[in-house]
């Protein structure tokens, strides 16, 4: 689509009358004449809010802030031109030829191969979508929504009611135990009906405007500055780091189990993620509900690694029988178990711990325990530049951003190579120096990190490199399969590798500075206001020289 940026983005009004009052006058302050609140701010039909009103209703006072406010809406605006919204996304994502008809009109999905228009759509509404989720997800642990690791939706319903969001009515509410094995994937399950529908106008205003201003940075590092991307060796990877637990060598242990029945199984390694291995350390299990298949596995690992049972001398009443000692869970169970009413044998330093010092039961303060359990996850995954991952060790993660684990991730090969290992389609992270020497030699990908007394196990699922992104050989066009992707965005794989890595780099004030100083000087803007002008001047000297 031809640029079709208005040349008045913003209007310049007719403000000023004489030479004589403009000598006079104190700094200019715009002030929206009624006749312009409905002029459009691009030269489109069918954009939503496409009118200055939608920019000047915004900026309630003068100054730096406020003219913030007007760049921000004005780049809004232009990223939906770009994009399309996303709500009008929504309308059309399930209809593969309104899809078509809709790409035509926006040159960001352009291609040669009308299907893979297709894809690009869709992968832009789904990315819109995964960064939606992600909110709404991070709100379900926010303490002001959450009780105890219990998230009541009417305590966000409420407060955005209360910030005069236009919400649909609710009449009931979830209240759900927050589950650290969650992901914004399934975060429908904390709310009551349609979040995408009754939160439309919160979702409008409080978390795409950003969202949208950040996809047309990427748009930009995507077209003007590309071969950015390739030399960030960004990488996907989803790691866990578990602390040795008070039983000597039983976290290692752990550790060698899961990699024995998990990980070098051709079946289960694609069955279970690291996340199963979390839940395992923290031995908290409903297995009145799990499923046979898993309670199986779930109790080999266990015995694999050595771990055993309460038994009913220690526990008499029966309450804690299935649950392992060695495990945090087990770990309470031990200290509970110590709190008893004969004052000669009592704990008093545990009872103040289960009871917050007598401000409720035993029982109570265990229930508190187990629900705090539950809701913790000790896995880290996505991506992530050399920036990030902080927590982790500094020689694993140097190691981690070689070059070296770029070239092997995708080499095809198997088996221990110079910086990982590569077994039943997944790489795992090596360590330069082996600190534990039982697991050195069968699982050398189990690495223990004695300055932290922690184990860790890093999976890598794409390791960023500039040939990777080009279109010659080794390019992600030429490989067959990628590592734990969706196989519908394979045939557009390199592009969505890209944006990832585009979208982490739009943070960056140096990108983004750059892309806003692009899309302002694209838009043509004609300044009606001193505050603003000063604030663009100040903010993009280049464009005023």
């Amino acid at each position: 689509m031809a640029n079709k940026f208005m040349k008045k983005a913003i209007v310049a009004f007719a403000i000023l009358s004489a030479t004589s009052v403009l000598a006079s006058c104190d700094t200019i302050k715009a002030k929206l004449p009624d006749s312009e609140y409905s002029s459009k701010i691009l030269e489109l039909d069918g954009i939503t809010n496409n009118t200055l009103k939608r920019i000047y209703d915004a900026v309630v006072t003068e100054g730096d802030a406020n003219s913030g406010v007007v760049l921000d809406n004005v780049l809004l605006a232009l990223a939906e031109d770009q994009f399309g919204s996303f709500y009008e996304l929504k309308d059309i994502i399930t209809d593969d030829t309104k899809i078509a008809d809709f790409a035509k009109n926006h040159s960001v999905y352009t291609d040669s191969d009308s299907s893979k228009m297709v894809l690009k759509v869709k992968y832009f509404y789904n990315s819109l979508l995964r960064r939606i989720n992600e909110a709404f997800f991070g709100y379900t642990t926010n303490t002001n929504y959450a009780i105890r690791s219990i998230f009541y939706e009417q305590k966000f319903y409420v407060a955005e009611k209360a910030d005069l969001y236009d919400l649909g009515t609710l009449t009931t509410f979830k209240e759900v135990q927050i589950d650290g094995a969650d992901t914004a994937d399934n975060v429908a399950k904390y709310f009551a009906t349609d979040y995408l529908t009754v939160y439309k106008d919160y979702i409008n205003r409080a978390i795409l405007p950003a969202v949208m201003r950040k996809a047309i940075i990427e748009q930009y590092l995507y077209t003007k500055n590309y071969g950015t991307l390739g030399r960030s060796y960004a990488r996907k990877v989803q790691y866990i780091a578990l602390a040795d637990s008070d039983y000597q060598t039983h976290t290692g242990k752990l550790m060698q189990a899961f990699a024995k029945d998990v990980i070098n199984d051709a079946t289960l390694c694609n069955t279970y993620d690291l996340s199963l291995l979390g839940d395992l350390y923290k031995g908290y299990f409903d297995w009145a509900n799990m499923d046979a298949t898993k309670k199986t596995l779930v109790t080999k690992i266990y015995d694999d690694a050595g771990y055993t049972k309460f038994t009913a001398a220690e526990d008499p009443s029966g309450k804690f029988v299935d649950t392992y000692k060695g495990t945090t869970y087990g770990g309470y169970i031990e200290d509970y178990l110590k709190i008893t009413d004969d004052r000669s044998t009592n704990d008093t330093t545990k009872e103040k711990d289960f009871t917050g010092s007598g401000a409720y039961t035993k029982e109570v303060g265990m229930q508190i325990k187990q629900q705090a359990l539950v809701a913790i996850d000790k896995t880290t995954d996505g991506w992530y530049t050399s920036s990030g991952l902080s927590s982790l060790p500094s020689d694993l993660k140097s190691r981690l951003f070689k070059i070296g684990v770029a070239n092997e991730v995708d080499s095809g090969k198997t088996g221990e190579l110079d910086y990982g290992y590569y077994i039943n389609g997944h790489y795992y992270l090596t360590s330069t120096v082996y600190q534990n020497e039982e697991t050195s030699t069968s699982y050398p990908y189990v690495i223990y990190d004695k300055t932290t007394t922690t184990w860790y196990l890093i999976r890598v699922d794409e390791a960023v490199k500039i040939s990777k992104l080009g279109d010659g050989t080794g390019s992600y066009d030429t490989m067959a399969a990628h590592s734990g992707t969706d196989q519908t965005y394979w045939p557009i794989f390199r592009e969505t590798v890209a944006r990832e890595v585009a979208y982490l780099l739009s943070d960056t004030d140096t990108y983004k500075k750059s892309a806003n100083q692009y899309y302002v000087d694209q838009a043509a803007i004609a300044y009606h206001d001193d505050y603003v002008y000063n604030y663009f001047k100040t903010t993009f000297p280049d464009l005023f020289d």
